[in-house]
C-alpha cells in the first residue's frame, strides 16, 4: 500500500502527468494498469527538461506525450522541431520561460480559460473558428496566455504567427518603399493562426489602418482563418484609437475595422492583478 502511495506521489510531482490524470479522471486502478506508460513519460519529461531543445536524445529530435483514447492510455511520439517550424515569433525574445510555466488559474480568469479551451477544442483548419480578443490592464498576463495558446496550437501542427503589433507596425512603416511590405502582409494574411499582441499601443495612421490591418482582417474573414489579439483597450475604446480625426471617413473606417474584429473574435476581459507590479515589489524588498 505504501509503495503504491509513493508511486502516485512520484507521478504527481510531474505537472504534465498530474494534469493528464486529473483531466481524464483516471482512477487509482487506471494508474496502476498504465503505470509503465506513465513512468516512461515521466522519465522522458525529465530528459527533455535537461535538453535546450526540449527533446529526447533517442529517438533524436522527438518527444513523447500521453494520450487518452477510447478508455486507453497510450504513448505517442512527435517531432519537437515541428514546434519551431510551426511557430514564428515576431519581435519577441526567447519563449523558454513560457514552455516551462503553466497558466495561473483563479476565479478572475474563469472566462478567459473557458475561451482558451473553446478555441483549442473548436479549431479546425479552413473551418471558421472565432478567435479571442483578450483585453485588460497592464501586467495581468494577457501576452503570456496568448504565448501558451500559440505553443499549444503549434504543437498540434498548426502554423502560427505571434507578433508584437507596435513593432510590426514600425517595421511595415519603415519598409513602405520596398517590396517587403507586401511580403509581410501576405504572410500575415495566409498563416493558419494569427495572434497580434498589444494592438492599440501602436501609433495609428490611416495607412496602417486602411492598407495593412483592414485588408489582413478582410482576407482572413473571407478565408475562415482565425485571429486572436491582446490589448489594453476594449473594442469600443479601440474604435476611438483608430480615428485619426473626426471626419466622416475616419469614423466610418474605424467602425469598419472594429466590426471585422467583432466578427472574428469574442471579446474577453481579463480582470486580474498586475503581476509585474507584484514581482517588482518583491525584487525591491529583496535588494
Amino acid at each position: 500500500m505504501n509503495s503504491i502511495k509513493k508511486v502516485l506521489e512520484s507521478l504527481y510531482q510531474d505537472k504534465e502527468i498530474k494534469k493528464f490524470i486529473v483531466e481524464n479522471k483516471l482512477t487509482e486502478e487506471d494508474i496502476i494498469n498504465n503505470l509503465n506508460i506513465l513512468m516512461i513519460q515521466k522519465a522522458n519529461n525529465e530528459i527533455a527538461k535537461k535538453n535546450p531543445n526540449k527533446c529526447l536524445d533517442y529517438p533524436k529530435g522527438m518527444m513523447s506525450r500521453i494520450i487518452y483514447e477510447n478508455g486507453k492510455v497510450n504513448l505517442e511520439y512527435y517531432e519537437v522541431e515541428n514546434l519551431e517550424k510551426n511557430l514564428e515569433m515576431l519581435y519577441f525574445s526567447e519563449i523558454n520561460d513560457v514552455l516551462d510555466s503553466d497558466i495561473f488559474v483563479n476565479s478572475n480568469r474563469t472566462k478567459v480559460i473557458k475561451e482558451y479551451t473553446r478555441f483549442v477544442n473548436e479549431y479546425k483548419k479552413y473551418k471558421f473558428t472565432k478567435g479571442i480578443y483578450l483585453y485588460g490592464n497592464f501586467g495581468t498576463g494577457k501576452t503570456f496566455i496568448m504565448q501558451k495558446l500559440a505553443l499549444s496550437m503549434a504543437k498540434n501542427n498548426t502554423k502560427v504567427i505571434l507578433a508584437y503589433y507596435p513593432d510590426l507596425v514600425r517595421t511595415i512603416k519603415s519598409s513602405i518603399s520596398s517590396r517587403d511590405t507586401e511580403v509581410i502582409i501576405n504572410k500575415l494574411k495566409n498563416i493558419d493562426l494569427l495572434i497580434l499582441d498589444d494592438i492599440g499601443a501602436e501609433t495609428n495612421t490611416d495607412f496602417i489602418r486602411d492598407e495593412v490591418l483592414g485588408p489582413i482582417l478582410q482576407y482572413r474573414m473571407v478565408n475562415n482563418l482565425p485571429v486572436c489579439m491582446t490589448s489594453n483597450l476594449s473594442m469600443d475604446e479601440l474604435k476611438n484609437h483608430f480615428k485619426d480625426s473626426t471626419t466622416s471617413t475616419n469614423i466610418i473606417n474605424s467602425e469598419r475595422i472594429v466590426s471585422r474584429i467583432k466578427y472574428l473574435m469574442n471579446e474577453v476581459y481579463l480582470d486580474d492583478t498586475d503581476y509585474r507590479l507584484i514581482t517588482n515589489n518583491l525584487v525591491d524588498k529583496n535588494t
